[in-house]
Parts: C-alpha cells; structure tokens; sequence
C-alpha cells in the first residue's frame, strides 16, 4: 500500500536570465515560523522534489510569503535562509 498526498504548489515562475525555477508558497496565518523551521519544513522539501520531478532541476530558491505582513523568507538552494 502506498500513500499518495495530492498538492498544489502556489506559484511557480521562471526566472527570465537564468531559466531557474522560483517556488513561491503563500501563507496566510497569524504566525510566521521561526529559520529553523523553515528550513526543516517538508512541504518546501516535497515543493522542491516535485519542480526536480516535473521540470529535470531543482529550484534556484524557494519563497515562503506570508501574506499578513508581506514578508518574504527565502530558501536559497541548496536551502540557506535570506530573509531579504
């Protein structure tokens, strides 16, 4: 038996020099996570596997927005934290 999780990631864009992918999660909760969260989190994990899976390369950073504020935390690769 295997377990199969269906998820949407919410926006992918290319970047236009490079042609490296940029994953972008949106968050809208009241709490932003802590860098060492962020940087343990499967979700941006599994977000990365599937852009390696569906484009052949992993991306050049993922980006956690959090919508309430605006900010944006940054996962470069291979996976170092920028908050700017």
């Amino acid at each position: 038996m295997t377990n199969q999780h269906r998820r949407r990631i919410d926006k992918i864009e290319v970047d236009e020099i490079t042609g490296e992918y940029i994953v972008i999660d949106y968050k809208s909760g009241k709490t932003k996570p802590d860098l060492w969260f962020l940087s343990h989190d499967l979700q941006l994990t599994a977000y990365a596997w599937a852009c390696l899976e569906k484009y052949g390369q992993l991306p050049k950073k993922v980006v956690w927005h959090h919508l309430r504020t605006g900010e944006f935390l940054k996962l470069l690769g291979p996976w170092m934290i920028s908050t700017t």
